[in-house]
């Protein structure tokens, strides 16, 4: 062989080792995982904060959770409230995926509710399920209808 035989052999090698390479990285990359995106919330408002900027602030249990696509439509039967509520039943909206913020309501369980101005709610508010709502209750006094 000679020298430009010698040569050109380690060139492929070289050519074929780095199109090997590239290859194993285009795979790790293409095979890794999207990047998560988890809730991130404020710290929590205050009672008092949170009432004041609420649409609507009312005690409930879920009685249906329909899911479509990215948001969750939840019915409540009202059993209390204390700002904008002034029938018996409501339906608000959530993010339907924790890592949305949604908040996970179940169908029978009963819930202090803070919403928006759309009349959603997610964990970042201070909605909570009734039993674990003392503080607010305490707060909150006398329902307002």
């Amino acid at each position: 062989m000679t020298n430009i035989d010698l040569e050109m052999v380690h060139i492929m090698r070289k050519a074929t080792q780095s199109a090997l390479l590239l290859m194993i990285f285009s795979l790790v990359f293409l095979a890794a995982p999207a990047a998560g995106y988890a809730c991130t919330c404020a710290p929590m408002p205050t009672v008092q904060e949170q009432y004041r900027d609420a649409r609507a602030v009312f005690a409930g249990k879920v009685i249906n959770i329909k899911t479509d696509g990215k948001l969750s439509t939840v019915s409540f039967q009202v059993t209390s409230a204390w700002k904008g509520v002034t029938t018996n039943q409501i339906t608000i909206k959530t993010p339907s995926e924790l890592t949305a913020c949604g908040y996970p309501f179940q169908i029978g369980k009963s819930y202090l509710v803070y919403t928006t101005a759309n009349l959603t709610s997610n964990i970042c508010m201070r909605t909570n399920e009734l039993s674990k709502a003392q503080e607010d209750l305490s707060i909150l006094g006398q329902e307002d209808r």
